[in-house]
């Protein structure tokens, strides 16, 4: 049996370039583009279903809120991009045979966060063309 000491000495730590990120940069990566396109959904539908049961329009306000909700994502989608490119060669050190297993474990979250980043853009952009294209009270049920 190989000693455990010298077996990690030769494996190394599987995210060698953790260092590279503050964690608040990964945080927000992971947790803002779900929580963004909640609050964006939420808050859509609410605003909507309130000014149409009313036959009232929402208003600019329900437009530039999504505005606003995108861009706050595609700012995250910079963000991770840049997270991503800062540990782009991070290997996990150690044996030779390990470079073929992948990246660590800060490059696969990193990348993670991106394309989750991604996405949450694409989706929040595909309500806003709806909004913007079928208009917020299309499907409406009339008052009674």
């Amino acid at each position: 049996m190989s000693d455990p000491a010298t077996l990690d000495e030769k494996v190394g730590h599987p995210s060698p370039e953790r260092h590279k990120l503050a964690p608040w940069r990964q945080l927000i990566s992971l947790l803002s583009p779900p929580l963004l396109f909640s609050g964006q959904i939420l808050a859509s539908f609410t605003t909507a279903d309130s000014a149409c049961t009313r036959d009232l329009a929402p208003g600019p306000a329900l437009l530039i809120f999504n505005l606003l909700i995108l861009a706050a994502l595609v700012g995250v989608l910079v963000l991770s991009w840049c997270n991503a490119a800062a540990v782009r060669r991070e290997r996990r050190s150690g044996l030779q045979e390990l470079h073929d297993l992948g990246d660590g474990r800060t490059a696969f979250l990193t990348q993670f966060g991106f394309t989750m980043s991604a996405l949450f853009a694409i989706a929040s952009l595909v309500e806003l063309v709806a909004i913007l294209v079928l208009g917020a009270c299309v499907g409406s049920a009339p008052s009674l």
